[in-house]
C-alpha cells in the first residue's frame, strides 16, 4: 500500500519501479464537468502498469491565479477515472497526474484545463435603495451581487414589490439594468410598501435581497 517504507520492499523491485517511472507512463485523457461542483477525470495507462500503485490527482483554481495545487490520491490501481468533489462553482481548473509506486512519483502526465458548470446565484443584488423620481414615481436601484457569487453568467434581474404581504408588481430586467421606475405607484400607495431584487442565471435563480 502508499506509504510502505522502500526497505520492506526488494531492492531490485524498487530499482525497477524507479526505471518504469522515469517515462511516461499516463494519459490524462478527458476532464467532464458533471456539476457545479465536481469534475470527472478519465486516464489511460500507457505502460509500466505494474508499477502504477495508485495516482496522484493535483488541480488548481486557473481563474483566481492560484499557484499552489491541490491533491486527491487514488489508491485503487486498477482505476481509470476518478470525481474530485467540493470545487468552486463556474470556476476553470487546471489538472494533471502523478503516478506512483510506495514512494515512488513517476513522471507527471499530461495538464488540461476544465470549467465547473454553471449554478444559481449564492448572493443577492447589493445596496437595494428605494427613491422617487417625482412625487408619484418611485423607483428601485441596486447593485450586482458580488462576482463570486454570481455562479455563472448574470442574465438579469426579478424585481417584487410588496405592499404588507401581497405582491402587487413584478418585473424582470436584463443582467445591465440596475434600476427600475415602478409602475402603478398611485394605486399601491407607499404605505407598507416593500421591494425586493433577485439575481439569476440560465440555472436558476438566487436569493432575494
Amino acid at each position: 500500500t502508499q506509504g510502505t517504507h522502500l526497505r520492506d520492499v526488494p531492492v531490485h523491485q524498487i530499482n525497477e519501479a524507479r526505471t518504469r517511472l522515469a517515462t511516461k507512463v499516463i494519459q490524462l485523457l478527458n476532464l467532464t464537468p458533471t456539476s457545479s461542483t465536481a469534475v470527472r477525470v478519465t486516464w489511460e495507462i500507457v505502460t509500466a502498469e505494474d508499477y502504477v500503485e495508485g495516482i496522484y490527482v493535483r488541480f488548481r483554481d486557473v481563474s483566481g491565479g492560484a499557484n499552489q495545487y491541490n491533491l486527491a490520491t487514488v489508491l485503487n490501481a486498477g482505476a481509470l477515472h476518478y470525481t474530485v468533489t467540493n470545487l468552486q462553482k463556474y470556476t476553470k481548473y487546471d489538472f494533471f497526474l502523478v503516478p506512483f509506486f510506495k514512494m515512488i512519483e513517476g513522471q507527471p502526465s499530461n495538464s488540461k484545463m476544465v470549467q465547473t458548470l454553471e449554478d444559481v446565484p449564492s448572493a443577492p443584488p447589493e445596496d437595494v435603495q428605494l427613491g422617487w423620481v417625482n412625487a408619484s414615481a418611485p423607483y428601485v436601484k441596486w447593485a450586482s451581487p458580488p462576482p463570486q457569487h454570481y455562479n455563472g453568467i448574470l442574465l438579469g434581474y426579478k424585481v417584487q414589490v410588496k405592499q404588507n404581504t401581497k405582491v402587487v408588481s413584478q418585473m424582470t430586467v436584463n443582467a445591465t439594468t440596475m434600476s427600475v421606475i415602478l409602475p402603478n405607484i398611485s394605486a399601491i400607495g407607499v404605505q407598507g410598501m416593500g421591494v425586493r431584487v433577485l439575481a439569476y442565471t440560465a440555472v436558476g435563480v438566487g436569493p432575494y435581497s
